[in-house]
């Protein structure tokens, strides 16, 4: 995770961000979004990552989203 730290993908009213969930957005990080950073030659804003199932509920997500 070059140009991403962990804390902006952490849930924004409790701060989990499970190993599982972990997992997934250093993949995502790693594959996707810090190449796609180089590329552009500029930042990317993060404006949802994970979500507890409070959070998602609370800002109206799906049962099954995928923040979850």
């Amino acid at each position: 995770m070059k140009y991403f730290k962990e804390k902006k993908f952490e849930c924004r009213c409790c701060g989990q961000l499970p190993d599982e969930a972990k997992k997934n957005v250093v993949a995502l990080v790693s594959a996707i979004l810090d190449p796609v950073r180089e590329k552009l030659g500029g930042p990317i804003v993060v404006n949802s990552g994970y979500r507890c199932e409070l959070h998602n509920a609370r800002v109206g997500g799906v049962r099954n989203s995928q923040h979850m």
